[in-house]
Parts: C-alpha cells; structure tokens; sequence
C-alpha cells in the first residue's frame, strides 16, 4: 500500500533538512492520533534522504518508563563516546553534553524520537535541551507522539508547549486520510469505500489490518483485524508473536531468539503474516497498535509464564537495564526480583530527576512487601514517601511516611520513629492538616531531645521552626531555626542548613530585613549538596519574596529560572506553587488574562495539594469577580477558605481573605468585604510592610475602625500614599512598579472625578467589567455627569482597543521615546503622557515599556499604529 496524501508533508521535511544542512537546526513535533502513519512518513522520509546521518530512538511503553531510553537508542546508533558514556551510565548532562558535541561535529544527522506520549521526564528533558540548541547545528530532530495524549497528560502538554516556543521548532499534525484516499486503498477489495471510511475513520493502520484480513467479516476493531491473523499461525509461531509484543516496540534480536522455544522459523512465520517486520536491525510488530493488541490478548497464566522467561533470557544476557527488568519481574510475580530491579530502578530513575518513575518503582516494590524485613519496608515507604513529595502528591507521601511511622513504633526504634514524625510534618502542612502537624512536630522534638542529638534532631528543630513561623511565633521560629543550622552544620547536613537558612531568611523579611541574600545562599547550600528538593524551595521563596516586594524584573527572571529548575528535574510540588503564586502577581499587575490563563492551567492539571491550591485558588476567584462571573468566583474561594482554615496559618488564612475583601467589594457587599477585613486585623501576626499596607488600606476603603490597631510595620510606600489620602501619588508609584491593577483600585477610592473616570477606562482596558461598573457606581453617588456606558467605537475597533491617544503614545514606546519626548510631538504634558503609558501597558498586559513594543509586534499592532 502507497503512501498516499503525505506528499505535501514530505516536501516541508525536505525543506528542513536544507535549513539544517546550512547550520539552522530544525526540531520537528510529529502528531497524529495512533496508526495515522507517522512513523511511515519519517521512513518515507529516510528514502528520499539517504545520504544524511540517521540515528532512531523510541520511548516503551512499560508500566514505568525506562529513564532516557531514546538516548541509549540513538547511542548505539551513533557509537563513539557518547555509547561509551551511556555504558558508563555517566550524569544525564555529561550524556546530553556529548550528544549535543556528536553533532556538533557531524554534517547533516536527523534524530528520530519516536513515541514521546510514553516518555519519561528526563528524555523530555533531553528533547527540550537539543530543541533549544540547534539554531547552529547541522541537525533535524524528528519527534512523534500521539495527540490524543495531550489531554490526560500535563507534562508532556507542558513540554510540547516549551519545545513549540522555541525559534526552530515547526510542527506538522499529520491527518488521517480522505474518503478519496480510502477510496483508492478499497480498490479491488471487497468493501464498499464508504463503508471502509465510516468504519476505520481515514486511520491507515486500521485500514491496512480490515484490508489484510482476507475474507474476515469487517472488525469492529484493530484489535479483532490484528488477532484474525495471529490467530491462524502456528503453535510455536504464536509463541513467538507473543514474547515480541512483551519484549517492548522493538525487542533486540539477541534478547528474542534466545528465549526458550522461539526459533528463526517461527519469526519468519510472523513476518511472513504480515504481523512482524524484518528490518537489518531484527524485527518490529508493523505498528505498535498490533504489538499492544496482541499483548492483551496473552491469557493470564500464559503472560506469567512468558515472562517469567523472558525475565531469565534477559538476566542471561547480561541487560542491565533495572527498570525493564522490574517490569517484567512484577509481570512474572517475582517478588525478590522486583525487590531485587524495582529498588535499582527507582535510585536511578530519581538520580536523572525521573521522580514519578522512581515513586512508581518503589511503590511496585512496597506490592511485595511481605518479602522485605521489616526495617527494609520502612525505607521503601519513606523513600517512596520523598519521591511523592516532590511531585506535589502529598496525600500518597502522608500515607508512606505514616505506614513507615508504625514499623518504626512497633520495632520500637524511637530515633526511626521521630525522624518519621518529622517526615509527616511536611505533607501535613502541605494538606492543610494544620492540628496534625502541630501534633507530629512536637512529638517528635520530645523525642529526639530524650536522645543524644544528631541529625535527626536538627530535622526535628528545622520542622518545628517552620511550624511555629506559620503559627505566628516568630522569634521563637528564628531562634530554633538557629539551633537547627548549628546541628546541621556539626553533622553535615546541607539539606537541613539550606531548609534552616531558607526559614530564617523568610523570618527576617518580616522582621523588615533583606532576606535575598540568605535565600540565595540557602539555594547554593542545596546545589552544593544535589538536594533537589530544598533547592526547588529556595527558589520558590524567591520568587515569592521578590513579588511580594514589588521588585518585578528581579521576580521575572527569578520566575524563569525558578520554573525551568522545576521542571527540568521533575519537581511538581515547586512547580505548581511558583506557577501558583505568579497567578497571583500578575492578577495584582492587572494582567487579567495571564493571570486566569495561568490559575486555570495549575487547577486543571489536577496537581496542586491543598497549600498548593491557595494561591491559583484565589486568584482563579477573584479574577472571575472582576468578570462578573459570582458563581465560580465563590466556588473557589469557598474552596481556598476552606483549606486555609484546616491549615491554620493566619498568614495563609489573610492571602484568601484579601482576595475574598475584593470579591465581595465588587459585588457591593461592602459589609461583607468589612467583616473579613476585622477578621485579618484580629486574626494575623508578623506582617510585612506590604501585606500590612494592603490590610490597612482596605480597613480605609470600607470605612472599619482602626485606632486600637497598632501595625508591626510601617506599610511600604504605594500603601503610605493612600493611607495619607494621597490616592493619586499611590497610582504613580503602583504604576512605576508595574502594579496597575493596585493603582487602579487607588483610584477607584477617590472622591475626585477624573480619577474615578481613570479608573474605570482602567478596568475596562483590563477586561474587569465587574471593577468598571463598581466605579462607574461611585461616579453616579458623586453626581458625575455624563457617565459613560461603554468604550467609544473607535476605540472598540482598534485590535488592542487602544484610543487615538494611546495609540499615538504606543507608537513613541516602540520608538523608545522617553515620556518627556513623546509629551513634546504630541503637545501634552508629561503627567498626561504619563497616564496613557499607564493605559497601554495595562490593556496589552504587560509591565514594561519594552514589553510592550515586542507586544505589539507579536499581536501585529504596528499597521494599527501607523494608521
């Protein structure tokens, strides 16, 4: 059977490979629903392109993911050091450092990616760092995947997303074929084409297997059409069939042949059927849709039993691959061989930063835990336990930690047993189990302080520091923080000295102290000693601290290089919560869209624990307040109140309410909104300048008394101007900082006309109708006349529904004109300037004046500029 109606995308791969054989590397994202041919067209490819260096690398589908299978795919292809290295099982960046050399070195290669839907995070990893490295690199990276995958997997979605960001990545979506097309395949057949097209959908596997089972009455499904053939081969050549599907998607010939009964005449059977393919590297099921059919269909005490030799033909043939050996151990019911491959498997897989590979390895392995003595399943569970902790899965990390806390108890082991407690304080937190925490971090001090100490004890303080600092006991937090950093420092635990640093450098920036510094050196202390999970918190802290102080370019880049540090060693815990409180950064910026856009990918990828939920929570929440939306808007902040108050945090408890105070503003339910406020002043302690500003501000706004309340802090300066009655001088310094959403609520509390009719051009160019119709409220209650029902027509057909004015001020910004400069060709005076780059930057969403020029490229803005 042709190739049919793939012409068009063979010659834009033949036009990549010119683009990379003059040095601009192209990676090309390959998709398709599975059997649409992706892998037929990258062969079809090869012939026209035979010249070229090819090098092919395919993930598995096993049950756990063997960590940068590809990569030892391509290393045999390619040989040289990098097979070397591969052999060695040197660092995965010592490995990608070579392969990126190899063809650095080499004219043109393409590198072939199959099947990513399968992929562990670290081959992603892999293809993200060629990806963003071939700009000058003879080199095209060909990589396929099934986009039905996209919806039930957020790491490959998230990976897909950066890999299409970058300048030479193109992407094709192959589809499946026309009625036409079928047509033509169905000539001679004994089906009428369409009936051939309603049934297969266009797929061209599906079409091959119905059109390859002669006589066969019309599957329902591949699966039938594969088994029809497989079924009329011969007892030994089944067999044969069989051990291939569960040897993986391309099983090696040595491996094959070497299992018991399975003969070169058996394989030439299956080959012969159409079922297995010969090629010079062994052979391959026609389409993995076949291999996984013909898997499910092995019966129960069948599949044990191939297994099982397949398990001994491995062993004999010295594969040393843990993670494929401990799948098919568990398929065999081989306990002390899961035991034996699974812990292996997950040390390694957690060394290359694979965390869901190496929790699913251990967890595997807790299934045999009636063979492991009893001090060795208590490991198992808390080794697991660490690697669910990173992935933002606290509640199957409680539950190891707490099954590792019994054995402990019941062998009587009491430094064990607090150094569990101590492990369970983190994912308690984590599930707002505030009581319990509480109740573990205590105990386990009592305990460990009845015993000499050691490093079980500086872990025990370091947790108890960070419980009492979200209980508001600061100075007892800073001073137990110390005591763990002494012990810490006397063992040689850099994981506790960072935690220990990280906590008294958030402690200080309470206390009105620079605490960047001491972040940073708690971050260096874990890169120091490769403890991934305290360098993934100290760069979450700063970027929290950094947002928190308004220090916007600093936050930005310590974003980027907080949520690349997450996500290229799988930390989904860290991920979710920078991403989280960014959500929440850009909602006080006024950069509405992002900002829901951003809340919405963090809910709906079904990640965040419930401390991890506050943040996306609230803003998800208050954002759909300010677009009217009443109902969703309580839904979560219900949801975010709720987890708060189980937490027992009043730092945390205050974030939820302040969101909840705007809410209820917005709806004009200024009691309500007032209630909540008395609540955060009676209720919070250790407030930072800023977070005390914004408390107090809104006390003003809603008019609730505060004489008797005596503030920690001084607020910071935007908040000081309001305070002062000063609404106007708050906006200025809230838009110098980038926070035009706050500088619009400044305004929106003013008894001046023109800055309520600021305000509402405001809201209505941040698309928060909600905020636009509560000032243009307050206009009507002052006796404004004229109050505007909506934007002008003008304005409404302007793409970014900028105004004539603001359009002209635009136009100076991608100049780079200064505000003094554009007042001057426009005739109007800085302060007016001023208050239109206010304006623009909020209605593209941006925070910078650069930003907004690349803005209003990317959206095409300059022919509307120019006219």
């Amino acid at each position: 059977m042709g190739l049919l109606e793939r012409e068009t995308f063979l010659d834009s791969l033949t036009s990549y490979a010119d683009e990379a054989l003059l040095g601009k590397g192209r990676a090309v994202l390959i998709a398709g629903e599975a059997g649409v041919g992706k892998t037929a067209l990258v062969e079809a490819f090869q012939e026209r392109l035979p010249a070229a260096r090819w090098a092919w690398g395919a993930c598995d589908d096993l049950s756990t993911p063997r960590p940068l299978a590809p990569l030892r795919d391509l290393a045999r292809d390619l040989d040289g050091a990098l097979l070397s290295a591969v052999r060695e099982d040197q660092a995965r960046e010592q490995l990608f450092d070579l392969l990126l050399d190899e063809l650095r070195e080499s004219d043109l290669t393409v590198l072939v990616v199959e099947d990513v839907h399968w992929a562990d995070e670290a081959t992603l990893d892999l293809v993200r760092f060629l990806a963003r490295r071939l700009h000058d690199v003879r080199t095209l990276l060909l990589v396929t995947y099934r986009d039905e995958a996209l919806g039930t997997d957020p790491m490959l979605r998230s990976a897909l997303g950066d890999l299409g960001s970058f300048r030479g990545t193109r992407r094709m979506a192959l589809p499946a074929l026309s009625e036409g097309g079928v047509a033509e395949l169905a000539r001679g057949s004994s089906y009428a084409p369409g009936e051939l097209y309603q049934l297969t959908g266009g797929n061209p596997y599906f079409l091959s297997e119905v059109l390859q089972a002669h006589g066969v009455q019309v599957p329902p499904s591949v699966r039938d059409a594969v088994l029809a053939r497989a079924d009329r081969l011969e007892a030994t050549a089944r067999r044969a069939l069989d051990v291939a599907a569960l040897l993986g998607s391309r099983p090696e010939p040595r491996v094959l042949s070497s299992v018991e009964g399975i003969e070169g005449s058996a394989l030439d059977a299956c080959v012969d059927a159409g079922l297995l393919v010969a090629q010079p590297s062994g052979v391959v099921f026609r389409h993995d849709l076949a291999r996984l059919a013909v898997a499910a269909a092995v019966p129960p005490a069948k599949r044990v039993e191939l297994h099982r030799s397949v398990l001994r033909t491995l062993r004999a043939c010295d594969v040393q691959d843990d993670a494929r050996l401990s799948h098919h151990a568990d398929a065999a019911h081989d306990g002390p061989a899961v035991i034996e491959h699974g812990l292996a498997a997950a040390k390694a897989a957690s060394a290359v930063g694979s965390h869901r590979e190496a929790a699913a390895q251990y967890a595997r392995v807790l299934r045999y835990g009636d063979q492991l003595a009893s001090r060795d399943c208590a490991e198992v569970c808390e080794a697991m336990a660490l690697e669910y902790g990173l992935l933002d899965r606290f509640e199957e990390a409680a539950a190891g930690f707490e099954q590792a806390l019994a054995i402990w108890r019941e062998l009587g082991d009491d430094l064990r047993t607090g150094n569990a407690l101590t492990r369970l304080a983190k994912p308690y937190w984590r599930l707002c189990r505030g009581a319990d925490q509480e109740r573990v971090c205590l105990e386990a001090v009592e305990l460990l302080e009845a015993l000499p100490p050691g490093p079980e004890l500086a872990r025990a303080w370091e947790c108890q520091s960070s419980w009492l600092w979200g209980a508001g006991r600061l100075e007892e937090a800073l001073l137990l923080s110390k005591k763990a950093q002494d012990l810490a420092r006397e063992h040689d635990l850099l994981d506790v000295l960072s935690d220990a640093l990280n906590t008294e450098a958030c402690l200080r920036g309470f206390f009105g102290e620079d605490s960047i510094p001491m972040l940073r050196q708690s971050l260096a202390t874990a890169l120091s000693g490769g403890h991934v999970g305290q360098a993934g918190r100290a760069h979450s802290n700063l970027v929290a601290t950094f947002e928190s102080e308004w220090r916007v370019e600093e936050a930005d880049e310590a974003y980027r290089e907080g949520i690349a540090y997450a996500d290229s060693q799988d930390l989904g815990t860290f991920g979710v919560c920078i991403r989280g409180g960014r959500s929440q950064f850009l909602r006080q910026q006024g950069r509405n869209r992002e900002a829901r856009e951003l809340a919405h990918e963090v809910i709906d990828a079904g990640l965040p624990s419930p401390v991890n939920s506050l943040n996306p929570l609230t803003a998800a929440g208050v954002l759909a307040a300010r677009g009217g939306d009443v109902e969703l808007a309580w839904t979560a902040l219900d949801e975010a109140l709720r987890n708060a108050e189980t937490l027992q945090d009043p730092n945390w408890t205050r974030v939820v309410l302040i969101g909840r105070v705007e809410a209820h503003w917005l709806e004009s339910r200024s009691d309500l909104a007032a209630v909540d406020v008395v609540r955060i002043l009676a209720g919070t302690v250790g407030l930072d300048s800023w977070e005390t500003g914004e408390t107090l501000a809104w006390a003003r706004r809603l008019g609730v008394d505060t004489s008797d309340v005596e503030p920690e802090r001084t607020p910071a300066d935007p908040w000081a101007h309001e305070l002062a009655g000063d609404v106007r001088g708050a906006a200025q310094e809230w838009d110098r900082l980038g926070a035009h959403h706050l500088a619009s609520m400044a305004l929106a509390f003013s008894d001046d006309e023109q800055d309520l009719r600021d305000a509402m051009e405001r809201f209505r160019a941040m698309e928060a109708p909600a905020a636009e119709a509560r000032v243009r409220q307050r206009l009507r209650e002052i006796g404004a006349d004229a109050v505007p029902a909506g934007p002008r027509a003008s304005t409404r057909a302007h793409p970014a529904g900028l105004t004539r004015r603001e359009s002209e001020v635009l136009e100076g910004l991608i100049r780079g004109l200064s505000n003094a400069e554009i007042a001057g060709k426009l005739f109007l005076s800085e302060r007016t300037v001023e208050h239109h780059v206010s304006n623009v930057l909020a209605k593209l969403q941006v925070g910078t004046r650069a930003e907004a020029a690349s803005e209003a490229e990317r959206r095409g803005l300059l022919d509307a500029v120019a006219t």
